[in-house]
């Protein structure tokens, strides 16, 4: 079955109790499943790159966001056919 991966901006909010950190060659990335079977995996850009001592994401500004490590996390990593 296709996974689909989805960014969203500061104005997105979204609750899930199934967040994990993936290491990519570019640096860490949050994301978290919207479902039970993981078919759709959110990431939201401003929450999911920039990691602090603790491993808790913070935010980044636009400028900030490692928008490397969040597209493989997503494609390569979680395996999503569409972003």
């Amino acid at each position: 079955l296709p996974r689909y991966g989805l960014i969203g901006g500061s104005g997105v909010q979204v609750k899930s109790d199934d967040r994990w950190t993936v290491e990519t060659p570019f640096g860490k990335c949050v994301l978290a499943a919207l479902d039970d079977a993981k078919r759709v995996i959110f990431a939201n850009r401003h929450l999911c790159t920039t990691l602090n001592a603790e491993g808790q994401a913070e935010y980044a500004p636009p400028h900030e966001v490692n928008y490397r490590a969040l597209v493989w996390a997503l494609v390569v990593s979680s395996q999503c056919s569409a972003v």
